[in-house]
């Protein structure tokens, strides 16, 4: 084959993936987390083994390596894991440096702080437990509190937030039960934008109709920055016959985490990593607010010098938007069409780097309307082929 063909065939791929997978940013490597010195202590000693075996136990905030023990209808700090802060990624994180990591399936914990997590391991990473990260800031955004005549629902928390709907309601339809609605908010964004939030619904015999724009869909972000995803739009809210409504806050983005070891990386059929983004909400019937938009999953990096297999689930995927129907007419027709939908949000950003990768199990990093497109997230095996007996959905890009 000559070096000319060689070049028209390489052009030629590159087109087509563009047009099937859409354009996607170059990922450069990302970069290597230190060695684990071990002074964090083994995570099965303190969780698993140890005197709380996990039963108790219900969060970890990484910002100050506070365990939170949830007895007798409080929490309290059961115990606080020694750790440091470094630098890495361009940002300053919470280091916890294990000497073992095994995760027994009785430990589930929601990973809590205001960074990324960094989890490194001098020994191999045996996952059996779950763990659900909300760090890093992903709120979702926060209702309407229509004071000053302002019924614009807030934006989502992080750089890929999505925005917030704007309104207010109409009032009520006196044919039927019907709310005229403030606009949806946006969702969030991620590795790809979220969805724009609906337009406000207005039955279209209702008269003098005001458009109110849904909110603007997250932003897409750098998939070589380590970050949780964008948390999604409050809807507009409503105000009818002197009565106000805020509607429901955004669905919160996903958490991000990076897990690295000498040794290897197994997540077992028990194990569960989730960083996925919270579901919008509806307002159930009730007021004139919008619908609000779902949060973007945030990322998960995994760093393995033997090898990465994953029996378990990792999750990534983008929450859905609220939605619901509503009637084309209040006093005709009865067909259902849009109502104030919140937009959805993105996938996340897996990355694994070891020599070989292995998966039976669970990988989802779809948007938040369950597909790859438009809103799916990556998948990035750095070029090692996947040994896939389970199931991969979602990713809009796998590199």
């Amino acid at each position: 084959m000559t070096n000319t063909l060689r070049i028209g065939l390489r052009l030629l791929t590159a087109s087509l993936l563009a047009t099937t997978l859409g354009a996607s940013p170059i990922l450069a490597k990302a970069p290597q987390p230190p060695k684990s010195d071990g002074s964090s202590g083994s995570f099965d000693a303190l969780f698993g083994n140890g005197q709380y075996g996990g039963a108790t136990l219900v969060a970890f905030d990484t910002d100050n390596g506070n365990v939170i023990e949830y007895v007798g209808g409080g929490d309290s700090v059961a115990f606080t894991i020694p750790h440091e802060t470094i630098t890495y990624n361009g940002r300053s994180v919470p280091a916890y440096e294990f000497s073992s990591f095994n995760v027994e399936p009785s430990v589930s914990l929601t990973i809590q702080g205001t960074a990324p997590a960094v989890f490194l391991s001098q020994g191999n990473m045996n996952i059996a437990g779950q763990f659900k990260f909300a760090n890093t800031p992903t709120a979702g955004g926060t209702i309407s509190t229509g004071q000053n005549g302002n019924y614009d629902g807030g934006p989502g928390a992080g750089q890929g937030g999505g925005g917030g709907g704007e309104g207010p309601g109409g009032g009520a339809s006196a044919c039927v039960s019907v709310s005229f609605t403030g606009s949806g908010g946006g969702g969030g964004g991620n590795y790809s934008i979220g969805q724009h939030g609906l337009k406000n619904y207005e039955p279209s015999d209702a008269g003098n109709q005001v458009v109110y724009p849904g909110g603007l869909a997250g932003r897409a972000e750098s998939v070589t920055r380590l970050q949780g995803g964008g948390g999604g739009g409050a809807p507009g809210g409503g105000n009818a016959n002197g009565e106000y409504w805020g509607g429901q806050p955004g669905g919160s983005g996903g958490g991000a985490v990076v897990f690295s070891t000498q040794g290897t990386i197994t997540i077992t059929s028990s194990g569960v990593l989730d960083v996925s983004g919270g579901a919008g909400q509806t307002n159930y019937g009730s007021g004139n607010p919008g619908y609000s938009g779902g949060g973007a999953a945030g990322d998960q990096w995994f760093f393995a010098k033997g090898s990465f297999t994953n029996a378990g689930q990792i999750l990534l995927y983008g929450g859905a938007g609220g939605a619901s129907k509503a009637p084309k007419t209040a006093c005709g027709s009865q067909q259902a069409v849009p109502g104030p939908d919140g937009g959805y949000g993105s996938g996340g950003v897996l990355i694994i780097t070891a020599p070989t990768i292995a998966n039976s199990g669970t990988i989802n990093l779809s948007g938040g309307n369950g597909t790859s497109a438009p809103s799916g997230g990556l998948l990035n095996a750095n070029g090692v082929t996947i040994n896939n007996t389970g199931t991969i959905e979602g990713a809009r890009t796998t590199e």
